[in-house]
């Protein structure tokens, strides 16, 4: 048969005896004392020796504090369990309770009974300054009779407590006596009620300590050690319990940078100290501040009445009235001594205190010391052991930062080859660079705070470090802007709006301006820097500076206003004053406009709002005017043909606007009949227009070459004709009847041309052929 299946593990029966327990006394009727009294012999002879602490409940370690081996121990285990249970641990209810006789009370009334007394006899002690030496610990209780069952313990004079201790003769026990309590419970009432009266007096004094800017958790040497133990409390010391321990402390030689890691260690070193030496009561600190010290702990074996731990006040500031509690710099200067020389091999005391959390320096510090003390040796300005972690420490900073690069390059070309784009290799380089900069900087400083440096070293070093690597990281995100810039205008340029390619240079420099601001904020801030009083100094400085720079500005609002109003976009063909080009950028200052010379003009975002600007690159139709001059000796109806023949050019031609134009003989010019041509192109761009006009007035050339119609071009010609008759001849009529000649050829020409009699012709349309572009409500006015 295996043994193995039936054999009970000491651990898992000491947790079902001890939840038993706690749900026996709490909620079963039949609670017993006894009960009590074995569960918590059979935590502290089971559960502390045998079971580490971070591996017992919070029930097991509440009942392992339990010692009623003496009424000094059991007024100990009162006290802490109380404290425990004012800061919201229910769970040490079952010690409180363990330490008061309660078998006289009916069962259903223990409970209840033993809490109310429990409260009324705390809330007497902490109206006075308990002197726990003074309570017959176990070789003075026996010295005792053996038939002593009751032991009056008077704690204070002035106000009179005296607790009453009952002894119990099977089990050797001391616990508080119900009986004899609750008939103190009076007087115990009326204490607290004078304790309150006066301590009126004190809460004034203490208020206008803090209004002084005292800390209220510091303002006295019982608050202070209270503050510090519960900053260690289970659960708590990583959410705001760490920066509780480490106010508590004196840091005024430690540098600024350094106060949360030397403080972390002072505070970790000093419970440890502390949970080795004795359990702390609070309520044996005195709660006045008008001395200078208070004595926490003192080495036994020190004759000088240096190696010792005490509280001391320390003014808020120069001249200030007001102090706080601290424990004093001379007291964290011998921690690490006392640790070596009394504490280092001493278990932690059973008790109320929780543990210490465990800070990877000290660990360090302590393993080396233990298992490589040849290491120890100090080598110039300090140990061996620093030595080569400073070089590990270099080491692993370069290792890290080439693998994390490598990794996060591999990222950034995955994404832009998915986008069938090529990242720019100098982008790259100038994002990657301070990348690894920074994360070399990063790991560099993990590495270094266990190795426990001198504070005058590792304060300028961890300085240089934080600001390397912020500048870096800083750094890195202005280049990643560039890349994104670099993504969003590629993408820009794919589409056919030119109004994000106008915005989004806009949107980088302004992100970029961001990133260095909020960059600067973010090293204040990472070096311990009050960057709320720099930026207020920045304030007034930027009321002033705008002042002197309105112009600038200007400028900057002249370009929300570029963004808002959309005057133009990056390509258009602008004159702006005397400038006259294509808009190339929009930034927060300026425009930069480039002219037809391949110059770049910077017109000032201010003088955009104020001037007119005139956009050619906005045209929808460029038009084209020209004169065609033909030859005086051109028949009438060959020119209707010719010009005719011109407009179906214009109709077939793909660019040209189909519903607005005119084709007609317009003038007699001195050397030729002109024909003027009025068309509009629709173009996207200057160059398209050029060609485009080409091609018209190539296909004209080719009309009037198929037609016959000769150009005319400016000549002198001497024409000599003896004309005796006929057609060309002069009129053989005068005065009054050569008038009516001329007005009878005249209607003689209309009627031929127009038909006799015939109707007013109706306007002018534009038959414009299938398919073909066109725009009837365009705008006959349109420029070129």
């Amino acid at each position: 048969m295996d043994m193995k299946r039936w054999m009970i593990d000491p651990d898992q029966s000491l947790r079902v005896l001890l939840i038993a327990l706690l749900i026996g006394f709490t909620c079963v009727p039949g609670w017993s004392q006894e009960s009590v009294e074995n569960g918590a012999t059979a935590a502290v002879e089971e559960a502390a020796p045998g079971t580490a602490v971070e591996d017992m409940t919070p029930e097991q370690i509440a009942m392992a504090s339990v010692n009623l081996t003496s009424p000094r121990n059991t007024l100990t285990t009162f006290l802490g369990a109380m404290r425990k249970i004012g800061s919201g641990e229910g769970e040490y209810w079952a010690a409180a309770l363990a330490c008061i006789s309660l078998e006289h009370l009916e069962s259903e009334d223990r409970i209840s009974e033993g809490r109310r007394l429990a409260q009324e006899l705390y809330a007497a002690l902490e109206t006075i300054t308990l002197k726990l030496d003074t309570v017959p610990d176990i070789q003075e209780v026996a010295a005792l009779p053996e038939d002593t069952e009751y032991l009056p313990v008077e704690l204070s004079e002035d106000p009179p407590i005296s607790v009453p201790f009952y002894h119990d003769p099977d089990d050797g026990t001391w616990r508080i006596s119900q009986v004899r309590l609750d008939e103190q419970v009076d007087d115990l009432q009326q204490i607290v009620e004078e304790g309150a009266a006066e301590a009126k007096a004190e809460v004034a004094a203490e208020e206008e300590n803090i209004e002084q800017g005292a800390d209220p958790r510091l303002s006295n040497p019982r608050k202070t050690m209270t503050t510090f133990l519960e900053a260690f409390k289970t659960g708590y010391y990583d959410k705001g319990g760490r920066d509780d321990a480490i106010a508590t402390l004196d840091l005024s030689d430690v540098a600024d940078n350094l106060k949360t890691e030397k403080g972390e260690a002072y505070a970790a070193r000093l419970k440890n100290i502390l949970d080795r030496d004795h359990v702390i009561e609070v309520l044996e600190i005195a709660p006045e501040y008008n001395a200078d010290t208070q004595v926490i702990l003192e080495d036994p074996r020190d004759t000088t009445g240096r190696r010792r731990i005490e509280l001391v006040s320390i003014a808020v500031r120069e001249g200030s009235e007001a102090v706080e509690w601290k424990f004093s710099k001379e007291s964290l200067a011998i921690l690490d001594e006392l640790w070596e020389s009394t504490y280092k091999d001493r278990e932690p005391i059973a008790g109320f205190q929780s543990v210490a959390p465990e800070v990877l320096s000290l660990q360090l510090q302590d393993w080396v010391s233990e298992n490589t003390p040849y290491l120890m040796n100090e080598l110039f300005l300090f140990e061996n052991w620093k030595w080569l972690g400073l070089f590990f420490s270099i080491l692993l900073g370069m290792i890290v930062s080439r693998i994390a690069t490598m990794f996060l390059l591999r990222i950034v070309r995955r994404f832009f080859n998915k986008e069938r784009m090529r990242l720019d290799e100098k982008l790259e380089r100038g994002f990657i660079r301070p990348i690894r900069v920074g994360i070399m900087a990063w790991v560099w400083w993990i590495a270094l705070k266990p190795l426990s440096l001198p504070q005058e070293i590792l304060g300028p070093l961890k300085a240089v470090i934080t600001t390397v690597s912020c500048m870096a990281f800083v750094w890195a995100v202005y280049r990643l802007v560039d890349i994104v810039g670099e993504y969003i205008s590629e993408k820009a340029r794919q589409t056919e709006n030119k109004y994000d390619d106008m915005i989004v240079p806009l949107i980088v420099r302004t992100l970029k301006i961001f990133v260095l601001c909020a960059g600067f904020i973010f090293i204040l801030q990472m070096n311990d820097q009050d960057y709320k009083t720099i930026l207020a100094g920045f304030g007034l400085f930027g009321m002033a500076m705008a002042l002197a720079a309105k112009d600038t500005l200007g400028n900057i609002f002249g370009s929300l206003t570029v963004i808002m109003d959309r005057p133009f976009q990056i390509g258009d063909w602008v004159q702006v004053g005397d400038v006259d080009g294509s808009v190339e950028s929009v930034g927060i200052r300026s425009t930069r406009v480039r002219t037809f010379y391949n110059s770049i003009v910077t017109v000032p975002n201010a003088i955009l709002t104020t001037a007119i600007i005139d956009n050619y690159g906005a045209r929808r139709f460029r038009r084209y005017k020209t004169n065609i001059g033909i030859t005086y000796d051109t028949p009438p109806e060959k020119i209707d043909a010719f010009c005719e023949g011109i407009r179906e050019l214009i109709r077939q031609h793909p660019y040209t606007r189909k519903a607005y134009f005119h084709v007609y003989l317009n003038n007699f010019g001195a050397s030729s009949l002109d024909i003027m041509l009025y068309c509009f192109h629709e173009c996207p761009d200057w160059s398209t227009e050029l060609r485009e006009r080409h091609r018209l007035m190539t296909d004209i050339i080719r009309l009037a070459k198929s037609m016959g119609v000769e150009f005319a071009f400016p000549t002198s010609t001497l024409y000599m004709q003896q004309v005796e008759g006929g057609e060309g001849a002069p009129l053989s009529v005068a005065g009054t009847d050569a008038l009516i000649e001329g007005r009878r050829q005249a209607t003689q020409i209309v009627d031929e041309t127009l038909g006799k009699n015939a109707p007013v012709p109706p306007p002018v349309t534009f038959d414009a052929p299938p398919g073909s572009i066109d725009d009837s409500d365009g705008d006959e006015g349109s420029g070129d």
